[in-house]
């Protein structure tokens, strides 16, 4: 969603939205697939933004578990 500096008003609004989209076309969401790892500086690159490779596996771990129940609906793992 949006970031946090944008104040709470913004922030909702913009959840909302994401969410609206997301039943309309009938997508998962996720919230927010740098959780664990945003700022988390042994888990991102120099640039203290991209995830490097322990980052990145658990973003992946992330986002499977996010989409793990649409895989399991259509029977593919």
């Amino acid at each position: 969603y949006a970031p946090t500096n944008t104040g709470a008003a913004y922030q909702k609004e913009v959840a909302e939205a994401f969410q609206s989209l997301a039943r309309e076309h009938g997508v998962t969401l996720i919230p927010f697939f740098l959780d664990r790892v945003a700022g988390v500086e042994n888990l991102n690159l120099e640039d203290g933004i991209h995830p490097n490779t322990e980052g990145t596996r658990i973003v992946a771990e992330t986002v499977y578990q996010a989409l793990k129940p649409k895989l399991d609906e259509s029977g593919r793992e």
